[in-house]
């Protein structure tokens, strides 16, 4: 450290940190950070779970891609919820269907026929 904290000694500062810093990138708070984002755009909300994967990424480094991969799957309930909307989204074009399965067939009467 840089300087010595006053009313603590150095390793029970550094323990603050880190429980700080762990708390706040924690599944559970960036759980709460969506909630809290919800009336937010899609596009904001994605773009700060990036964000917040990423820092977490950077201040506590995963080493491998299997701590990648861990990271991802404590959020991918996050990541779903986020991709069904976009699902969802005005503007997105809906997903293409079958012309048969869309149109209810009629019978077609005898006036039609002609």
């Amino acid at each position: 450290m840089c300087h010595t904290p006053l009313k603590m000694t150095v390793d029970e500062a550094r323990n603050e940190i880190r429980e700080a810093w762990t708390g706040s990138y924690s599944p559970e708070r960036n759980r709460a950070a969506m909630e809290w984002l919800k009336e937010k755009p899609v596009p904001d909300r994605v773009m700060h779970l990036l964000a917040r994967m990423a820092f977490r990424g950077i201040y506590f480094p995963k080493g491998s891609n299997f701590g990648w991969f861990r990271v991802i799957t404590q959020h991918w309930r996050l990541a779903w919820d986020l991709v069904r909307e976009i699902r969802d989204w005005p503007g997105t074009p809906p997903a293409e269907t079958s012309p048969a399965s869309t149109s209810q067939q009629r019978p077609i009467s005898a006036d039609q026929r002609l």
